[in-house]
């Protein structure tokens, strides 16, 4: 759900603010993460709204200038990013990051207070980006991404020390700038069961793969040699597939060895079958 909830009559009434305007906000309000931002593109914009792109470079500018949205833009290698920001969480985001953005600042009208609208404000901002503590402020441990989990930590969270809270949020908030996450709940706990935000000072960690993905790894290579060195013997049936290997006799069934067997197993089934089927070969890695 996005923040379109938060479309005030400010924005309603402004008359600098045209109908398709406004429905362009609206588009974009609908689809805000919960730290009060979107990665809508132009290209979707304009899909959604049946504008063309040029309408919605257009309709980004009156609302960036009027001071509705703005538009943080930076480069990640050769593709430039782009995320659009609830000017309020901006100036929340840059607060708590301890980043400054000056074009961001002068962008602020004179004498104007920016207000978080969300139901769970922490700071009240004024143009100068001086905050005013509310009594639910954030803890001086928490970082912005732990602010923008909005439904209680997980149980396992809890069970943490302080310190140890400290980096999972840390390893969290890295994760939240790469990617759209839409179970923090569940990344968190997976990020504490497996250790992620321990490793490599607090750079975390993917998921290992599955054991029979490094067996079938490790026993593919083996399996493709074996079949280059019996498939000229008279008498055998072998053939490789994607995830077995088949060995026998003529007029024999097949045996079947999967290849995501660990490679002791493997190597003895392979062993068991060229027994069985009176194969004496010489090959070093069985």
């Amino acid at each position: 759900m996005g923040y379109i909830v938060f479309c005030t009559s400010k924005i309603v009434d402004d008359p600098r603010i045209s109908d398709n305007v406004l429905r362009t906000f609206l588009s974009i309000s609908n689809f805000l993460k919960a730290d009060g931002y979107s990665f809508c593109s132009n290209k979707w914009l304009g899909k959604k709204r049946n504008l063309d792109e040029r309408n919605v470079r257009r309709h980004l500018e009156v609302l960036e200038k009027e001071g509705y949205i703005w538009r943080e833009v930076w480069n990640e290698g050769f593709k430039k990013r782009r995320r659009i920001w609830l000017p309020e969480k901006y100036l929340m985001y840059l607060e708590i990051k301890g980043k400054e953005d000056t074009p961001f600042k002068k962008s602020l009208r004179e004498g104007d207070d920016v207000r978080s609208r969300t139901g769970d404000d922490v700071r009240f901002y004024t143009k100068d980006g001086n905050s005013k503590e509310e009594s639910n402020s954030i803890a001086p441990t928490e970082t912005f991404a732990a602010a923008s989990l909005t439904d209680k930590y997980p149980k396992i969270f809890h069970e943490l020390p302080k310190e140890e809270q400290a980096l999972v949020l840390k390893c969290y908030e890295k994760k939240l700038n790469k990617m759209e996450i839409d179970n923090p709940q569940g990344l968190i706990t997976d990020m504490i069961k497996g250790g992620w935000y321990k490793e490599d000072q607090n750079q975390e960690q993917e998921p290992q793969e599955p054991e029979s993905v490094t067996n079938k790894k490790h026993n593919e290579p083996i399996a493709k040699r074996l079949v280059k060195t019996l498939e000229c013997h008279s008498g055998l049936h072998i053939l490789l597939a994607q995830d077995f290997i088949e060995l026998g006799g003529s007029g024999q069934r097949p045996y079947t060895v999967l290849l995501s067997e660990s490679p002791c197993v493997f190597s003895a089934q392979i062993k068991k079958v060229l027994e069985i089927c009176k194969v004496d070969v010489d090959f070093p890695n069985l």
